[in-house]
């Protein structure tokens, strides 16, 4: 079994942490994906991080943090249409990105090799957490069909991000046990207005990629 984790900031970074304090079998390889530079806004969010990393790669970073784990690979780069072939051998897929483009790019690339994945998105003090499951889930696309217009990114709280990471690990961990019960669901929350809750996902007829695939 081989696991992808594409993004090493807070949600990566905490869904890592997740799946390592879970004990999530190692006996195969968990890869991490990414391609940014530790910047100082990122010390006070994403564990791992200090401020002597600050302008270093952060895979370079965890690669000498993690040196005596077994099985844990870093790969520096950036996602695109071309090179996104590097996820097929993965048999799951932790996405914790922060821009809609890659998380289309990975979307339409599951779908279409049937691979499952794991997504995560945080705002403020909001998240979300889904799993798609080929073939039977809906997919990202079937709720975004239109790739959003670029903006602003809004400020990211440190719990929010740690609370999505782990959920992340948990249905990862239980997807892998068979045991998940989030499967054609939607976890939502809302810190700040004290929310949790499972909204329940179906198939769009109309999406752009799973309805023809």
């Amino acid at each position: 079994m081989r696991m992808a984790i594409i993004g090493a900031g807070g949600l990566g970074l905490s869904a890592l942490k997740g799946l390592l304090e879970l004990k999530v079998n190692l006996s195969n390889e968990i890869v991490i994906f990414d391609f940014d530079r530790v910047e100082e806004s990122n010390i006070h969010r994403q564990i791992f991080y200090t401020i002597n990393d600050l302008g270093k790669s952060k895979i370079q970073v965890l690669k000498e943090r993690f040196s005596s784990v077994e099985n844990l690979r870093f790969f520096e780069m950036k996602l695109n249409d071309e090179n996104v072939e590097n996820l097929k051998c993965f048999n799951l897929i932790l996405l914790c990105v922060d821009n809609a483009e890659t998380r289309f790019i990975v979307n339409d690339f599951c779908v279409k090799n049937k691979i499952p994945f794991i997504e995560a998105g945080v705002e403020g003090f909001i998240g979300t957490v889904f799993i798609y499951v080929p073939e039977e889930t809906a997919c990202y696309r079937c709720f975004h069909p239109v790739k959003p217009l670029k903006k602003e990114k809004p400020g990211i709280i440190t719990f929010t991000n740690v609370l999505a990471g782990f959920y992340q690990a948990k249905e990862a961990f239980n997807f892998l046990n068979g045991k998940s019960k989030l499967i054609g669901k939607l976890f939502h929350f809302d810190l700040k207005s004290n929310i949790f809750e499972y909204i329940k996902l179906s198939k769009n007829p109309k999406c752009p990629v799973c309805s023809v695939s």
